[in-house]
């Protein structure tokens, strides 16, 4: 479950640091390597005749730096040619280039939607902003993606379920939203369709195209965009689409320094006075980078096709997890210390003062040496040699005392950044309509579990945290055990609140923030639940705790008082070893803080037993009016013979819930050959397994790869079942029509 990088969990490391330490530049060379010690370290090195060698750690890891924006086409060139991580090959058959225009401006609104019969919506975090997913309904229709198509049903009344369109892409459709009439996806293409397109570039495309669904046998095409890059995220509030996209190659290529947009499958001019064109504001930090990527923001009306989509780029080192709220959008990601950034600089601190003065210019020439002939990790390098050989013309004693004084540095330089040593960076941007503006960076200790792990409300921005464990011999006790944390700040990013030290030992496996409270469940050997006051974002106070076996990965609130929360059993095996066991559905009361406590709980299933809803929140339904909870299953069992799981079950668990507890109603699956006591499942079964589920009215509906069927809410019934036909079967529907030439 650790998200930690590898050398963090070695316990050789310590020895590994030793090694280079004591000047054994050889062996320490290739067995750091070997592990992946030592990382990428592009600081911009400036020195004349000063003994610093780069910015100290301490200043380094908190600068984040003012946020600038590029000028021209000239300067963001120069700064990835300074920054480049590789030499990038020459474009082979490329567009000619043309001037780089660098714009600004964004603008929307948004229409009532028509009544329809009750209906559930996607699960997702924050009202008001819906998140894609790979099935949709607007309460007659269903909408889903099945491999390379979309599939437009018409799903209620369940006696009349048809499939009425078909929509087939050449690349990969991921997800959907619909918005009255209009239907937008996303999805991943590998080869753009402009083969002007320069052939050096890695990285692969995210479409997003929007049809107007108003005949839905008809779907007509009105939009389609290509962003270079790997989708990241999305979200829509009210007509606008917002659309995260990563690009990890990035090198200078004077025909376009920028990511790749395509309209209609051609490539858009970066001409600023041509529209619509590629031509973004192109941001930055003013701080050093050990890594960056491209990541655009792009911005779409999915109702208004004539309105010009806007976007920016910005450089920044990654996002691992986001969260948006109506407002404003949060790109967050972990940030770490390498031990080989640390023992540098105890070495330049302590040592370089002692070198001979021919080593000394030996470092000094090494240093000026152009980063396009020696990348800062080769300077680096070489300059540790230098050290090593120091080291090696000491005498016995000498070298005693060389070694005490290093490691005592390295201690207390791990002592002065201990609440360094892992933090989450977090981004703040503005949503306002069309418009997206930067608004600052923050960072805290420890990392994100997931986007429940963040929330916004009265202009206030928290986060839970888990600072994790650090086992490198330098690192005293305290830090070497893990701890959770919850920081609040304010509109500016300004960190005014923070409770820190929870639950040691223990990782944060759920949060859900409810009002002016964040629960969390933490897991080693038993779950805590804690209940936290936020009332006072001054002052987060901890109100309760509840201890009990096995451990929750969602929480969903039921009321106010009562949450929901899907996880694993467990139990304690020999040497106190913990054995995860069924999935585990739990009904908690949170009225009383004081006294939490769990009202009901149902086990089902053995070791082995999985849920998609564990990680996919969008796979778990729950109607408080109707009583009912589906999810994903996966179930299997012990064999007492030989003790392996073996397969029981694959489909949808169906429950009756109330605030008094948890009943199963029935199991649900699309097997054409229902799984019974034979355990071997064959790839089939597979393409049965139902990832989603969803109600109109009073008929349940489960989604899976092979088919889309109906139940009667009232026993669990099928009513009627509609099968999807192969892919790779040709289409008994006609393709949608193209978008008009003229907008």
């Amino acid at each position: 479950m650790s998200s930690f990088p590898s050398w963090y969990r070695h316990s050789s490391f310590a020895a590994f640091v030793v090694v280079i330490l004591v000047g054994i530049i050889g062996v320490g060379i290739f067995v750091l390597q070997q592990f992946g010690v030592l990382k990428n370290f592009t600081q911009t090195w400036s020195r004349s005749a000063s003994v610093e060698l780069n910015q100290p750690i301490v200043e380094h890891i908190q600068q984040q730096g003012a946020l600038k924006k590029f000028s021209s086409s000239k300067e963001l060139l120069a700064f990835l040619e300074k920054h480049s991580r590789s030499t990038p090959l020459l474009p082979t058959n490329v567009l000619a280039p043309t001037p780089l225009g660098f714009g600004d401006g964004f603008g929307g609104a948004v229409e009532d939607i028509a009544s329809v019969p009750a209906y559930s919506p996607t699960n997702i975090q924050v009202p008001g902003v819906d998140e894609a997913d790979i099935i949709k309904t607007d309460g007659k229709y269903i909408y889903v993606v099945v491999d390379q198509n979309l599939y437009i049903v018409e799903a209620y009344p369940p006696e009349q379920a048809k499939i009425v369109a078909r929509i087939f892409f050449e690349g990969v459709p991921k997800e959907l939203y619909i918005q009255d009439n209009f239907l937008a996806v996303y999805g991943l293409d590998w080869t753009p369709l402009d083969q002007e397109i320069s052939l050096n570039r890695a990285s692969e495309f995210t479409f997003f195209q929007v049809f107007d669904i108003q005949d839905k046998s008809n779907p007509k095409k009105i939009r389609d965009l290509s962003f270079e890059g790997t989708f990241f995220t999305s979200r829509r509030v009210g007509d606008y689409v917002y659309l995260v996209v990563q690009q990890y190659d990035v090198n200078p290529d004077p025909v376009m320094p920028i990511p790749y947009v395509l309209e209609n499958g051609k490539a858009l001019s970066t001409d600023s006075t041509v529209s619509p064109c590629n031509c973004p504001d192109v941001f930055y930090f003013d701080s050093p980078y050990n890594f960056y990527q491209f990541t655009t923001i792009a911005v779409v009306n999915m109702r208004k096709y004539e309105e010009v989509f806007q976007h920016q780029v910005y450089l920044l080192p990654g996002a691992t997890s986001p969260y948006v709220s109506k407002d404003a959008l949060y790109l967050t990601y972990t940030k770490y210390i390498e031990p080989d950034e640390l023992s540098f600089e105890v070495l330049m601190e302590r040592m370089f003062d002692r070198l001979s003065q021919d080593a000394k210019n030996t470092v000094w020439n090494i240093e000026r040496v152009d980063e396009m002939i020696l990348s800062t990790q080769e300077k680096r390098w070489k300059i540790l040699e230098v050290f090593g050989k120091f080291r090696a013309s000491l005498t016995g004693e000498e070298r005693t005392r060389y070694d005490d004084e290093v490691t005592a540095g390295l201690k207390a330089k791990y002592k002065e950044i201990s609440d360094k040593l892992e933090v989450t960076v977090i981004h703040k941007f503005k949503l306002d309509s069309a418009r997206v503006v930067s608004v600052g960076v923050a960072e805290v200790t420890g990392r994100v579990n997931d986007q429940f792990s963040m929330d916004e409300s009265g202009g206030y921005f928290r986060i839970a945290t888990t600072k994790g464990p650090f086992f490198a011999e330098f690192v005293e006790d305290p830090q070497r055990t893990s701890w959770s944390n919850v920081y609040v700040l304010d509109e500016k990013m300004k960190v005014v609140g923070r409770l820190e030290g929870l639950a040691k030992g223990e990782s944060i496996f759920a949060s859900r923030f409810l009002g002016n409270r964040v629960y969390l469940v933490t897991f080693e050997q038993m779950d805590p639940l804690f209940a936290i006051d936020l009332s006072d974002p001054r002052q987060p106070t901890l109100l309760g705790e509840l201890k009990l076996p096995g451990f929750s990965t969602y929480l969903h609130p039921y009321n106010e008082n009562i949450l929901i929360g899907l996880g694993h059993e467990t139990s304690l095996g020999e040497s106190d070893a913990v054995n995860v066991e069924g999935l585990k559905v739990s009904l908690f009361d949170v009225s009383n803080v004081q006294e939490l406590r769990e009202i009901d709980s149902y086990v089902i299933g053995g070791v082995g037993s999985d849920s998609e809803a564990l990680r996919e929140h969008k796979a778990f339904l729950f109607s408080k009016e109707k009583n009912l909870l589906v999810f994903p299953a996966q179930l299997q069992k012990v064999d007492s013979s030989d003790y392996e799981p073996v397969f029981e079950f694959l489909g949808a668990l169906v429950f009756n819930i109330n605030e008094n507890g948890i009943e199963l109603r029935e199991r649900v699956n699309h097997s054409f050959n229902p799984i019974s006591n034979d355990p071997a499942l064959t790839p089939s079964d597979f393409t049965t397994s139902i990832t989603r589920s969803l109600f109109i009215d009073d008929v349940l509906y489960t989604f899976s790869a092979t088919m889309l069927q109906a139940h009667s809410l009232d026993d669990v019934s099928e009513k009627a079942r509609v099968q999807f036909p192969s892919a790779f079967v040709p289409s008994q529907f006609p393709e949608p029509e193209e978008i008009p030439s003229s907008l």
